[in-house]
């Protein structure tokens, strides 16, 4: 059995959370009273329910050494950051929401990017190579 290198326990930490942060906002979601909305009431539940099982699905696999996982997480941070600026700009143009977005933006980009990068580093490949049989 392989040891499992820091980073990639910290990045499985890092994307559980973020899988645990999608699935208590879609349990909150249930329990809000109707509020006004400029997107479809489908939305905001069906983008925390899909958000969080690919995450969860991606830290389980990266944990657990899957060969696939850092390819999974790799599109995952793209896609999420690709929505997340499509969201903001584009589909939920609330006012008092782009009053945060150069900071909120900012650091969801970093942290995507941060992401990224440490999917590249060495111990994290090797650590999920296939063995060779």
């Amino acid at each position: 059995m392989k040891r499992r290198p820091w980073v990639v326990t910290c990045l499985s930490l890092v994307v559980l959370t973020f899988s645990a942060v999608q699935f208590i906002g879609l349990s909150a979601w249930f329990r809000l009273p109707d509020l006004a909305l400029t997107v479809p009431g489908w939305y905001l539940p069906g983008k925390s329910l899909v958000w969080g099982i690919a995450a969860l699905v991606g830290s389980v696999g990266l944990f657990s050494g899957k060969p696939w996982s850092t390819g999974v997480l790799r599109w995952l941070a793209i896609l999420y950051l690709l929505w997340f600026w499509v969201d903001r700009l584009i589909v939920r143009s609330a006012s008092f929401g782009r009053q945060a977005l150069p900071l909120y933006g900012t650091l969801i980009s970093l942290a995507c990017l941060l992401i990224l990068w440490m999917l590249g580093w060495e111990s994290t490949r090797a650590y999920v190579e296939e063995p060779l049989e």
